[in-house]
C-alpha cells in the first residue's frame, strides 16, 4: 500500500485489525481522529496505529506510529 493514499477501507481489508475507535477525550492530542490498530508481520510482529480524519471507508490516512 502506498502510505499517502491509503484509505481506511484498504487497511480494514488488508490488515489484521486489533482495535478501531474514535478519539473523544478532550485532553487527547488525537481528538476527533479515527484510530485503527493493526499488526504488522514484517520484520516482526508489532502493533501499528494509524489515524484517519473520519471513519468513512474512503478517508485517507493522516499518519501512523
Amino acid at each position: 500500500m502506498h502510505y499517502a493514499s491509503t484509505t481506511l477501507q484498504e487497511v480494514q481489508d488488508n490488515c489484521l485489525i486489533y482495535r478501531q475507535f474514535e478519539h473523544q477525550k478532550h485532553f487527547d492530542k488525537f481528538t476527533g481522529l479515527y484510530e485503527v490498530q493493526f499488526y504488522s508481520t514484517s520484520p516482526q510482529d508489532y502493533l501499528v496505529r494509524c489515524d484517519f480524519a473520519t471513519n468513512d471507508p474512503k478517508s485517507l490516512v493522516v499518519g501512523c506510529r
